[in-house]
């Protein structure tokens, strides 16, 4: 099944607008991917979360421009495009706070952990070089399998080192589309895929997704994306039902 979703839009202080993916009531079991927002920070401002602050992993890819990240106890990171941030918090914790030191564009994802036992890290992923052949890249995985420190033949596919560490049976992956080519992924079942059009323009069986447009995908184990246009997109593999939520 695909839900076509629109982001929202909703104002954080007099300044800043924040745009949310309502993810759909009506989906077949609770997903462990809680938030997702596109940010645009314009110089100087700072986006966070409103407080209680709660037990998640946040991913923040950067789109565009260069953001300060400031989530205590860990030192500030500064970040650039195409970068990925991952910071796991604790319940009322300190708010992680995300500062634009020019105009910048990010985008956010909460995923709630399955496991206490780990302790929250913070964690970024410089930007590499796309994949010669335009498929999905893994930027942050909770799967060991996905380490090519912990398994060689990983090697095979993650070519730049491991991808960040979740505490859930998770991945976030990205992929660069020119135009008329295509992306494939494979999941497993009971789980729930969400992508996201950050750039072009892009169909999923049949189904035609315009920039910053996104889509739920619940009930397949195979995705093939093809870009209509030269395209970015962003996708998040979750369990729909967390061992923390049972």
């Amino acid at each position: 099944m695909i839900t076509l979703l629109q982001a929202a839009e909703r104002l954080q202080g007099p300044a800043l607008a924040v745009q949310h993916y309502p993810l759909p009531g009506e989906a077949p079991a609770t997903n462990a991917l809680a938030t997702v927002a596109r940010v645009n920070l314009p110089a100087g401002q700072t986006f966070t979360q409103p407080p209680p602050v709660l037990d998640r992993d946040i991913l923040t890819w950067i789109h565009r421009g260069a953001v300060r990240a400031c989530a205590a106890p860990f030192p500030p990171e500064d970040l650039t495009e195409n970068w990925l941030h991952a910071i796991g918090t604790e319940p009322n914790g300190a708010s992680p706070t995300w500062q634009a030191m020019c105009d910048s564009t990010l985008i956010q994802f909460h995923i709630l952990p399955e496991t206490q036992e780990a302790a929250p890290e913070q964690s970024v992923r410089p930007a590499f070089a796309a994949l010669e052949d335009g498929g999905f890249r893994i930027l942050a995985s909770g799967f060991a399998e996905d380490d090519p420190e912990d398994n060689p033949e990983a090697t095979l596919t993650i070519t730049d080192g491991a991808p960040l560490t979740l505490r859930s049976r998770s991945r976030l992956l990205h992929a660069a589309l020119p135009q008329g080519e295509g992306a494939a992924y494979q999941t497993t079942p009971e789980r729930a895929l969400f992508l996201l059009v950050v750039e072009g323009q892009a169909r999923i069986d049949g189904t035609t997704l315009q920039p910053q447009d996104a889509a739920l995908i619940t009930g397949e184990e195979n995705l093939t994306v093809i870009a209509s246009t030269q395209s970015v997109l962003l996708l998040v593999d979750t369990p729909l039902t967390p061992e923390s939520l049972l």
